[in-house]
Formats: structure tokens, sequence, C-alpha cells
């Protein structure tokens, strides 16, 4: 049985029925050993004065997920790949976004031990982009890949930062396409309209330039004659002459190929740990409410501070493109 906790005291603020046991945090996902997600949750969490603690629950096995989020001492969770979509079968409700986007990335148990799944996905997305312009309204945006953010990436450009149109890349058109229509068939319909796919060099050069980039592929050189393909439609897309902002949710390592593409062209950048930043927040409101107040501005600058100096994340790369 959990005991009582001695050592911190809970904000007045907080009015959480475990606010003085100690309960685990998850971040569940393979591979996540270089994460700096759960440092960061488990300094939140002391900084409120609550006795939680955040690991790593790296794992390839659902089962060694579920089995853990039902344990009695588990407390709330975070998702990563590859385990954003198969999760949501696995949880007692989801709210709207997890219906829209499909994938999950917040797990919260309530009171009566019920688990329910969140997206902060696309508000992690949005408002990293806003922070860097809020010059993208009304101008098309463009998501690279088809991965577990890709359909918040797309929901985040279209619904909530008003791209005119999404072009959508990936190294399997078909596959693009089939993402397109779990959009409709989930409910965000816009989506038949508002996505378009796109599989040559030759359309995106007849195409406006995107202003807002959002990266959802490993940071990989291509290989493929498909990924061949993709990465040169991203590279048309990425041009000097109208510049715009790119988010690489890859973070491993901090500057990727496709970041070393688009920031000698003007392009301003930004990895994806300023989403988690954000994220991380809005995770900890959805656990606490909103009348909590957090330590934003100090987690978010430790986040970057542990991916700075984190070697993991700092390996440079080769891309095999000219600035142009």
């Amino acid at each position: 049985m959990a005991t009582a906790n001695t050592s911190l005291s809970p904000h007045p603020a907080i009015t959480h029925l475990a606010a003085h046991l100690p309960r685990k945090l998850h971040l569940f996902g393979y591979p996540i050993a270089h994460s700096v997600g759960p440092y960061i949750h488990t300094f939140v969490a002391e900084s409120v004065g609550l006795p939680w603690k955040c690991t790593h629950f790296e794992t390839r096995n659902l089962s060694a997920v579920v089995a853990a989020m039902r344990a009695p001492d588990f407390q709330a969770g975070a998702v990563t790949m590859p385990f954003k979509l198969p999760i949501g079968t696995h949880l007692d409700e989801i709210d709207k976004k997890v219906r829209l986007i499909g994938a999950v990335h917040t797990i919260n148990k309530l009171p009566d031990g019920k688990l329910v799944g969140s997206n902060t996905d696309a508000s992690g997305i949005r408002d990293t982009l806003a922070e860097i312009s809020s010059e993208g309204r009304w101008k098309p945006g463009m998501v690279i890949g088809v991965g577990g953010a890709s359909r918040a990436a797309v929901y985040a450009l279209h619904a909530e930062l008003g791209c005119s149109k999404v072009y959508l890349v990936n190294r399997d058109p078909a596959r693009a396409r089939q993402l397109v229509d779990e959009l409709v068939k989930s409910g965000y319909s816009a989506a038949r309209e508002g996505v378009v796919v796109l599989e040559s060099v030759k359309q995106a050069r007849s195409l406006e330039t995107p202003f807002y980039a959002v990266g959802c592929v490993p940071n990989n050189t291509p290989e493929t004659d498909g990924e061949k393909t993709a990465r040169a439609i991203a590279d048309e897309l990425f041009r000097a002459d109208r510049v715009g902002a790119f988010l690489d949710m890859c973070f491993k390592p901090r500057v990727t190929q496709l970041v070393e593409i688009a920031e000698p062209r003007g392009w301003k950048t930004v990895n994806g740990i300023e989403v988690l930043g954000l994220q991380l927040l809005e995770q900890w409101r959805l656990w606490l409410g909103d009348n909590v107040p957090l330590p934003a501005s100090e987690a978010r600058s430790r986040m970057r501070a542990l991916a700075t100096g984190s070697a993991a994340l700092n390996t440079s790369s080769s891309t095999g493109f000219s600035s142009k």
C-alpha cells in the first residue's frame, strides 16, 4: 500500500486525490532512452509538490505497456511510437481529438480508475509553429511522412493554423492517400479537399510554396526510389525565395537532414524538443487542471538544456542536397 508523502507539500491549488501518494508516470515507446521528457516531468512534479516520478518505459511490447498502465500505482503517461495508434483500443475513453486524429499521446487516470487517452501532439505542433510566426494562415502547409505524428500535423496545420491546403509527402503515396481517407472516416471531412498528396517533383514545381512545414520521418538517408522521390519533393518545396517555418518532429539528432536542407535557405527551423516542452505542459494541465501554476518557463529551459547537452541528440548528418 502506498504511504503518505512527508517530504513534499502539494501546491494548495492541487485537488488531486493522489497528491500525497507516490505515483508512477511513464513515457511509453521505443526507442526512447535518449528522451529528456521523463526528467522534466519529474521536475514539474517536484516543483508543484507531488511525489510522482516519471520513467523511461522502453519496450516494443504493447502487452507490457497495457499491464503497466493498469497497475495500481500508475497515474499518467506519455505515449510515443510505436504505440500512438494501437494504444487507443486499450483505454477506457478517448477524447475528441483522438477520435479525429487517431493517435494517443497522453494518458490520464481518473479518480474512478478509468484511463483516458488524449492527443496533445496537435496543440504542441500548433503552438510551436505559432511561436515562430503567425504568417502561415491562408497559405499552404506541408507535412512530410505519415507516421504517428502526421495526422496531428495535418490537423494542426489545416484545422488550427488555417493553412489553405496541406501538401502530404510520403515515400508511398498510396499510404498517404490512406491517411487522408482515415481522417475523413474519423470525422475530419475537410481533409478530403484540404490535403493534397504529392507524388512527383514535377507536381511540386507547379505548386505555391508552403509556409508552415512539419517533418514526421526518422532521420534516415533515402535509399529506396520512393524515399528518394519524397526527399526530392521536400527539397523542391524548401525554396530560398519564399521562406517559411519548418518544425522537424525528429530530434535525434537535433540537426536533421531536413533541417540541413531548409535552414541554409533561410527557413526558420525548430525541432521536436520545443513541441515536447509545450506538450508536456499541456499534459500537466490535463492531469491537474488549469488552476495549478506550472513552472512553464523553467521546464522548457531545462528541456532545451538537457537536449543541448545530450550527445545522442546532437550528432549532425549529411543530406546530399545542395542549398538553393
